[in-house]
């Protein structure tokens, strides 16, 4: 499956309910023997956990929230960028495998309710050929090509 964005959080960063800026922006790993089925359609972070959505497990791992976090517009390429600082999950131990990023918005100040959290998009190919990515025990890191974390563009 390639990149998507999910049309709710589309929708909720047009309709201006959602700061892209200012909101509480996570991202969990998709461990690769996860069975969750991404569609476009799904709304909220339930429907990855509650759909044979499998996260990474190794004891070091935890969600992170994204920093520096900013929307910029790109005449040349006709597109708006929603852009963030490079990703660090630090070391994480060697035995599992990264599937996708799954990128949402935290609603509540936690992640006890992900029936309210907001899906943004599900990263499963990037340029730096990173996914899928066996874990190996060394430093985890995911840096945001240029054009920032992904964009939207007008279609042709």
């Amino acid at each position: 499956m390639s990149n998507l964005i999910y049309t709710n959080g589309q929708y909720n960063v047009q309709k201006n309910d959602l700061d892209w800026e200012t909101a509480v922006i996570c991202v969990l790993l998709e461990r690769s023997t996860s069975a969750y089925v991404p569609d476009k359609d799904h709304n909220f972070l339930d429907a990855f956990t509650g759909g044979g959505g499998i996260e990474i497990s190794v004891a070091s791992y935890a969600r992170r929230t994204l920093t520096s976090t900013a929307i910029n517009k790109n005449d040349t390429l006709d597109q708006t960028e929603l852009d963030c600082s490079n990703i660090a999950f630090g070391s994480l131990q060697a035995g599992q495998t990264v599937k996708a990023l799954i990128i949402y918005v935290q609603i509540g100040g936690d992640d006890s309710t992900p029936e309210d959290d907001i899906l943004l998009a599900r990263i499963d190919t990037d340029s730096g050929s990173i996914l899928p990515a066996a874990l190996g025990g060394g430093a985890f890191n995911i840096t945001v090509n240029g054009q920032g974390l992904f964009k939207v563009a007008q279609g042709a």
